[in-house]
């Protein structure tokens, strides 16, 4: 497949240290074939060439793909094509989304005539238990009950009930123009057994209001307990245990977890800290500070410090969440018999997105170089600089970025204290003695980090109160000066919300409704759950189209529709999906609780009010001869002038409003008078770009951490110009303040390596995963 200079058995991904398999299963394409394209849904023909479907295959199959003569390996042969990984050739997934890989190892080496080829077959990953320790104990996917008899498998292909294999190196050795897709089942996966569970409805993964993970899911008749997976993929690694990491989070009889509960390593620290006289909460999310490949945002800025005083050799670029420094992680339910073997089908979800949500500890390193006493302003004489400074913690999240988050301080509980320090204004005014001080203790809002601030009495004094006062205007100021960011938290599935009234107000939507507006959608399914939202169906059977082999994951399609689909008035949803009488069925529910919005109605009307103001509009901003770049300027000229960012609404971390007057979240802005958010910025954008014509979409993801901004998650637009999609970012050209109503061009049609947008990163929660390299560079997006 690749040049090299010597032909001889060579294997590029090792397996336990040896290779293992000595023959072919199959021998190629002599696979049983059949299928159609119904089984690539999602996947688009003019980019990915879409192979006969191989059904039925051995449970350990092993795939040959010959090369052509004179084709010889060698690992270091890669590096002519640009590749230094074997998992750059193949990869196999569980889905057309290509969001979960499957454990596999890719192998090339002589075959028994002389030629040369490459092999793909399933592998066993790394396996934790609940204390993190590697174990053998957990046979994963169940490798004991392979039927392969011809030697000892090293892997089943097992669990998912169809995968996709993926093959972007051809026979000639070089980079495929079209990867080739082959999907395959094989004969004794779980989806043929007659006594596999169900696999569990309605499973529900969110970030608690202090950072940790709450996982909810439907329980399942048969069940005797569950077991919570956490999944890991470090897309740089060669070898199959350094890639594929399996760690089982939690075995319980219930039917939700907070992974809190079973976070030991954190609790012994924060226990022994106490145990030393140190008043707080230290660390968390302790089985999943090992999500990170290589240096996390922290650490690089320490080198920085160590570069600029000589040291070589240093990781000093800017950081960005991709797969180069985070490994891709999902969490899976499943359900167990209680003969502990019989089992329900994996169904990874992807939990990148909310990584960057999930705090591990304080960041040692930006703490020193942001909060260092040099950079220390005086406590006396400028009170409120001095809280502008003290008043936030720098916090490392589990996807190696750094957070800042403001404190919550508990006036109610500060004491006086007295301690024997060294203290003053500067060096020259310095005193040493006993001194009083507020020790005011603080928790860091989402999260459940929490210790002590102390401040000199000396130089407050009016008491405890005007540090209160110094902290309220500080924060205020702050939260004007800096750029606001910012999403609205979705509501937990168990949180107030009546799934049975909802799911009972209405029968399920089994057709496509036929709506007055243009639908965005990257599929079929897409587009059907558009439709039935932007008619008022919030009870959507989806069986039909999510049964088909190849259909995106409905959570994605959910999320994909309202993201590309502002008069949904819903972009970020809280669902359930459930299966009732074989039937797969989607319920939706908006940002607030249900019962303030559920007049489907009234929203209906709002929908048509919404359309029509921005016919409206555009046709007074938009005019003959007007170039797309122009048609940009203009909408953005507009929403500076008649939006206004609603600090409010999102800055206490928690989103709460009048649905029925305000929505700031959505395009709903445009007709009530509540401000806006980002998300609402972004979706109005959306809108008037494509009543004006304009290829465009909406984006989100994360931006660099702000002093006084709650979150740094955000939502801009990208726009189609001359052939380049550019980045526009509505929010951060408005000044912000209601009385300002001039916009700015600072962040107007932008490269996406434009210098301003340094440190900004994607999310993949608004397009669909294998469409989303068409919009951006794909280094920027999250992992």
């Amino acid at each position: 497949m690749v040049p090299v200079a010597v032909a001889v058995v060579v294997v590029l991904v090792a397996v336990l240290g040896f290779f293992g398999v000595s023959r072919l299963l199959g021998g190629g394409s002599g696979a049983p074939a059949g299928g159609d394209a119904s089984y690539y849904g999602t996947l688009d023909p003019d980019k990915y060439s879409l192979q006969e479907a191989q059904l039925d295959l051995d449970d350990c199959y092993e795939f040959e793909f010959p090369l052509d003569e004179g084709i010889e390996m060698t690992f270091d042969s890669f590096d002519q094509i640009g590749n230094t990984n074997p998992y750059d050739v193949a990869r196999v997934y569980t889905d057309s989304s290509f969001s979960h890989e499957f454990p596999t190892s890719v192998t090339m080496f002589e075959s028994d005539d002389g030629s040369n080829a490459l092999y793909v077959a399933p592998a066993d990953p790394r396996v934790r238990d609940e204390n993190g320790n590697d174990t053998d104990e957990i046979d994963l996917f169940h490798l004991d009950d392979a039927e392969s008899d011809e030697f000892v498998p090293l892997g089943r292909w097992y669990g998912s009930g169809g995968y996709y294999l993926v093959r972007y190196i051809g026979s000639d050795g070089k980079k495929l123009d079209k990867p080739e897709v082959t999907y395959f089942t094989v004969a004794n996966d779980i989806d043929k057994d007659e006594n596999a569970l169900a696999e569990p409805d309605n499973v529900q993964v969110n970030v608690t209001d202090t950072g940790t993970l709450s996982i909810s899911w439907d329980p399942v008749e048969g069940a005797d307990h569950y077991e919570v997976y956490l999944s890991a993929v470090n897309e740089t690694a060669a070898a199959v245990l350094d890639r594929y990491t399996y760690d089982l989070l939690a075995s319980t009889q219930d039917t939700s977890i907070d992974t809190a509960d079973y976070d030991t390593d954190a609790a012994e620290f924060n226990q022994m800290m106490q145990d030393y006289g140190v008043a707080g909460t230290f660390q968390q999310n302790g089985r999943f500070d090992e999500l990170l490949v290589g240096e996390s945002e922290d650490e690089i800025l320490e080198n920085r410090q160590d570069a600029a005083s000589g040291q070589q050799g240093l990781e000093v670029a800017d950081y960005v969440p991709n797969t180069d420094h985070v490994k891709d992680a999902s969490i899976s339910v499943i359900a167990v018999g209680a003969d502990g073997d019989t089992q329900s089908p994996f169904d990874f979800q992807n939990i990148n997105d909310l990584l960057g949500k999930m705090p591990l500890e304080s960041a040692t390193y930006s703490a020193l170089i942001y909060q260092g006493s040099d950079t220390e302003p005086d406590q006396a004489t400028d009170p409120v600089g001095y809280m502008k400074w003290r008043l936030f913690e720098y916090v490392s999240m589990a996807d190696g970025t750094v957070g800042i988050q403001r404190l919550q301080l508990d006036y109610d509980n500060a004491r006086t204290d007295n301690e024997y320090l060294t203290y003053g204004p500067d060096e020259q005014h310095l005193t040493t003695g006993n001194v009083d001080m507020y020790v005011i203790p603080y928790t860091v809002p989402g999260t459940a980090l929490s210790g002590e601030l102390g401040v000199l009495a000396p130089y407050w004094p009016g008491g405890i109160e005007s540090v209160k006062q110094a902290a309220t205007q500080a924060l205020d100021e702050l939260q004007r000066e800096n750029p606001p960011s910012g999403m609205p938290t979705r509501i937990d599935a168990e949180d107030g919300i009546d799934w049975g009234a909802v799911q009972a107000s209405q029968q399920p939507s089994t057709t496509m409704p036929d709506v007055p507006y243009e639908i965005n959608a990257s599929s079929d399914l897409v587009r059907y759950i558009a439709a039935n939202l932007l008619a008022g169906n919030t009870f959507i059977d989806v069986t039909d189209y999510a049964n088909a082999a190849g259909t995106a994951n409905v959570a994605d399609a959910l999320f994909e529709a309202c993201a590309q689909n502002p008069l949904i008035f819903n972009g970020n949803p809280t669902y359930q999906v459930t299966r009732r009488d074989g039937r797969m069925l989607l319920t939706v529910t908006s940002l607030t609780p249900w019962e303030q919005v559920n007049d489907q109605d009234v929203l209906n009307e709002q929908r048509q009010q919404v359309s029509d103001k921005a016919d409206e509009i555009i046709g007074e901003i938009i005019t003959d001869g007007m170039s797309d770049a122009d048609k940009v300027r203009a909408i953005n000229d507009y929403i500076a002038e008649n939006l206004w960012y609603n600090y409010d609404a999102i800055s206490s971390g928690s989103f709460s409003m009048d649905a029925a007057t305000q929505d700031p979240s959505t395009v709903r802005t445009l007709i009530l008078d509540g401000g806006s958010i980002c998300s609402g910025y972004a979706q109005t954008f959306k809108l008037l770009a494509d009543r004006a014509g304009l290829e465009s979409v909406y984006a989100s993801g994360n931006v660099p951490p702000q002093p006084g901004v709650y979150a740094t998650d955000h939502a801009w637009n990208l726009v189609n110009i001359d052939g380049s999609w550019v980045v526009v970012d509505p929010t951060w050209n408005d000044p912000g303040d209601q009385s300002n109503t001039a916009s700015t061009d600072e962040y107007m049609m932008l490269a996406q390596d434009d210098p301003a947008l340094q440190g900004r990163s994607y999310n993949s929660s608004w397009m669909a995963d294998t469409l989303i390299s068409d919009y951006i560079d794909p280094s920027l997006l999250s992992a």
